[in-house]
């Protein structure tokens, strides 16, 4: 019994997956024609279900109020979620909100963490050279010590693929 079970989740699973990058590619055409109301009733529920891009995508619609009302801690928090499933492009969106205070507490060391992550996460980012010019900018404002730990933390958080992240 409890392999049959397990068996009906497996297939559930396999046959999900390729329907949820279909509802992601379908939020991305009604967001690339302005539906932002649209794409984000299609990329919740994906996002909830654990979808990196998704959830990505739900921080830029609330970072940018587009289709949703404008709430920067909530975008902050989409994110972090991303990030935390590996999305380069959203650990460098969570630098970019600890750098700026932007639904978050100003962090420097924290952004650097979340630039460093971005630049060798080795995954979608187009231009890892926007992360490491980031990471830069953000070392300018951090002691040696503090440049330092938040290296420590970002191996941390990669080592324990983002268990360990805080």
């Amino acid at each position: 019994m409890r392999l049959l079970t397990l068996l009906l989740v497996l297939v559930q699973v396999v046959v999900s997956v390729p329907a949820l990058a279909d509802a992601y590619e379908d939020g991305l055409q009604l967001y690339a024609r302005r539906l932002y109301a649209d794409a984000a009733k299609i990329w919740e529920p994906i996002a909830e279900a654990g979808n990196a891009a998704a959830q990505n995508s739900m921080g830029v619609l609330y970072e940018n109020g587009q289709g949703v009302q404008k709430d920067l801690v909530v975008a902050a928090k989409w994110y972090l979620r991303s990030a935390l499933n590996g999305s380069t492009d959203a650990q460098f969106n969570v630098g970019l909100m600890y750098e700026g205070g932007r639904g978050v507490e100003r962090d420097y060391a924290r952004a650097y963490k979340w630039f460093d992550l971005a630049t060798t996460a080795g995954g979608m980012r187009p231009n890892v050279a926007d992360a490491i010019t980031a990471r830069n900018r953000v070392a300018t404002k951090l002691t040696a010590e503090q440049v330092t730990v938040a290296k420590d933390l970002a191996k941390k958080c990669k080592d324990s693929k983002f268990w360990e992240c805080d």
